[in-house]
């Protein structure tokens, strides 16, 4: 059909994305959205799922981010036998363009940078995998896919917290 291939990133790349695009969680049982406690160390970012046990830092304040529903988009993970997410994975896959283009929250002045991003869907069971021809192409070749929603600095985000 067409080759598929997750991108790599040299160590800089990952390191200069990874400053200014930061992962972030949706707790399930209070549903609210976490920043979380990262690290800038390769190992970590390449080989760690960042999601299974992620310390949160604090909730996402209102109009801290917003979302960009345009640029929400499919992200491939390297299949094993769980769905296993590293921030490398989903770092090299963001249209890191997007992150210098000024985008403008709906009908103000007020400019947005890409400072986030969500993983809002994955495959949580075998039939996920195979639940489209495209899913199913994508798992044939050893990847898990997942829905990644990019999160934009609204205009009460002042930096990111210490510690993320």
């Amino acid at each position: 059909m067409f080759d598929v291939t997750i991108p790599k990133l040299t160590d800089e790349q990952l390191l200069e994305k990874y400053r200014a695009i930061k992962p972030l969680v949706r707790d399930e049982e209070d549903g609210k959205l976490y920043w979380i406690e990262g690290k800038e160390d390769i190992e970590y970012l390449r080989g760690v799922a960042y999601d299974w046990t992620p310390k949160k830092i604090r909730a996402v304040e209102p109009d801290e981010l917003h979302v960009v529903d345009a640029y929400t988009f499919a992200c491939l993970h390297t299949l094993t036998g769980t769905f296993r997410a590293t921030i490398a994975e989903v770092l090299s896959q963001i249209n890191y363009p997007l992150a210098g283009k000024k985008v403008y929250l709906g009908g103000t002045n007020v400019v947005m940078e890409l400072v986030g991003f969500e993983i809002v869907d994955w495959p949580k069971n075998s039939d996920d995998l195979y639940k489209d021809y495209l899913t199913a192409h994508f798992t044939d070749l050893g990847y898990h896919v997942s829905t990644v929603k990019l999160h934009y600095s609204g205009p009460n985000f002042h930096g990111f917290p210490e510690g993320v």
